[in-house]
């Protein structure tokens, strides 16, 4: 017997024509919400489930973590799980969802994205390397830890490189790249010792600049240029603690802590940014206090990144569909 397919419910435009360009990922339990950023439910996708939200069983193991390692890497794009193991990508222009066959993703200008699991030593668990086409033409050798940092920047742990000019930059494995603008990449790294402040820098060929200090004590696990490449907004985290989102100007300036407030401290309340809207506005989640069991005034915000003013857009999500990714 087949398993019944999932299903897209419009619950706010009915012409695929209005389908609003970005969104939230919110999960519920046996569907995904997605949410326009003015704050109004788009579409639900009816037995259908992101990434994080599937469960996997010994018959599917291997193929959902080819998909999952997939999903991870290509985050401007939204793939979901649905009845019997099926995925499928979410067209957001056309309101569809599209089957697919196996891992293995067409995007613009030729790139074909593609995941292979390989076996390890302990049965119930895989490696997944991910590679990057054009045209058939291999861009980068594969890899565990390839992800697209935007449409036209792929980068592994130690490498990045530029799809459209093939500029090519090498990093410390402590940096994670925010997105890059000419010749320069920019990076966030975490020093060796916590007792020195994170920082964020630009490198390129003749050498490199540092554009910002972040807060010592936190690891940087996430860092996003603003379509504008004005402004990087970084995430970091104590380790085993809540998330903490800043925002680096790229041409000078101050790191504001994105909740609020001059400066960090401890009793910051806990933020993460998603990402971008395509005007250049933050993301943003936003607890109400030091807290993260905190719920009360939590969410979802947008908040412009030279004012840091804020609009309440939803009480939570998972992630973004189509982030703004430069």
């Amino acid at each position: 017997m087949q398993a019944p397919q999932p299903q897209v419910v419009l619950v706010g435009p009915s012409e695929p024509g209005a389908a609003p360009r970005q969104g939230l990922v919110v999960d519920q339990e046996s569907s995904t919400l997605l949410v326009s950023l003015d704050g109004h439910p788009y579409a639900q996708l009816v037995r259908a489930h992101s990434w994080w939200a599937t469960i996997d069983t010994a018959r599917n193991a291997a193929f959902n973590a080819a998909f999952k390692a997939l999903a991870q890497a290509i985050p401007m794009e939204t793939l979901v799980e649905g009845p019997g193991g099926r995925w499928y990508f979410w067209d957001s222009a056309a309101a569809r969802l599209h089957p697919l066959a196996e891992p293995r993703l067409r995007l613009a200008g030729g790139i074909v994205a593609s995941a292979k699991t390989h076996g390890t030593d302990d049965t119930t668990a895989y490696e997944v390397y991910i590679s990057v086409r054009r045209h058939g033409r291999l861009l980068m050798p594969p890899s565990r830890h390839l992800r697209f940092i935007s449409h036209d920047l792929i980068a592994t742990e130690t490498q990045a490189v530029d799809l459209v000019t093939g500029t090519r930059w090498s990093f410390s494995r402590n940096c994670v790249p925010a997105g890059s603008s000419g010749v320069e990449l920019f990076v966030a790294c975490t020093p060796a010792s916590l007792n020195r402040p994170a920082h964020v820098i630009a490198l390129a060929a003749e050498g490199k600049r540092t554009l910002g200090l972040l807060p010592k004590g936190l690891f940087v696990y996430e860092a996003m240029l603003s379509p504008d490449g004005n402004y990087i907004s970084a995430n970091l985290s104590p380790g085993c603690g809540p998330s903490y989102s800043f925002l680096v100007p790229t041409r000078g300036g101050h790191t504001r802590p994105l909740a609020g407030g001059a400066h960090w401290s401890p009793k910051t309340p806990p933020s993460k940014t998603p990402g971008w809207t395509k005007n250049n506005r933050l993301v943003v989640f936003i607890a109400r206090s030091g807290s993260c069991e905190s719920g009360s005034g939590s969410g979802i915000y947008l908040v412009n990144p030279r004012t840091l003013g804020r609009r309440f857009v939803y009480p939570r999500a998972s992630a973004m569909w189509n982030p703004g990714l430069r």
